[in-house]
């Protein structure tokens, strides 16, 4: 399907045969002139869509040339939004990898710590501030401040066990 992006272009895509047929019926020639001057547009604009409209259609899945075997089409050209296979094995390998550091982590924190550590960081629905904060009778900012104070012991404990690979801003909840 071939459809303009500006009001200009969809205005043309949809009445330029129309208004062409209508001027026929009538006995005008539609030049070029006359049809954008009674659709209300530059004569180039019906130049490019007149152009675009006797354009052919191109399939995707359609060969690429006629001496191919078929086995080659535009949509092998198309980039995949997928992550490529060897992406996908390094980063579960490196997600599990992170994962078993951060239980580490966690086994080695006492009380409070471990528990704010656990809710906000081990979990699939992690619990907001604002839920910590009201479990321990504490404000939303203490609560804050308690997860960030456990989130500078986190770092050290990460680059001492994994270098620079883990970006521990870029993990951070709000």
């Amino acid at each position: 399907m071939k459809i303009g992006t500006t009001q200009a272009q969809r205005k043309l895509f949809f009445n330029l045969r129309k208004e062409r047929e209508k001027l026929e019926q009538l006995g005008f020639q539609p030049t070029t002139a006359l049809l954008a001057e009674k659709l209300d547009v530059s004569e180039k604009d019906v130049i490019d869509m007149e152009r675009r409209l006797s354009a052919p259609e191109a399939s995707l899945d359609q060969p690429i040339s006629s001496d191919d075997d078929g086995s080659r089409t535009r949509l092998d050209y198309i980039a995949s939004d997928e992550a490529r296979p060897d992406q996908a094995v390094e980063q579960g390998e490196f997600s599990a990898l992170l994962r078993e550091k951060l239980e580490t982590f966690a086994s080695g924190l006492q009380g409070r710590e471990q528990t704010i550590f656990r809710d906000r960081w081990l979990t699939d629905s992690p619990l907001t501030l604002q839920e910590i904060g009201d479990r321990y009778g504490v404000s939303r900012e203490r609560a804050r401040q308690l997860e960030k104070r456990l989130l500078g012991k986190l770092r050290k404990y990460l680059e001492a066990e994994l270098g620079s690979a883990v970006d521990i801003d870029a993990l951070a909840r709000d």
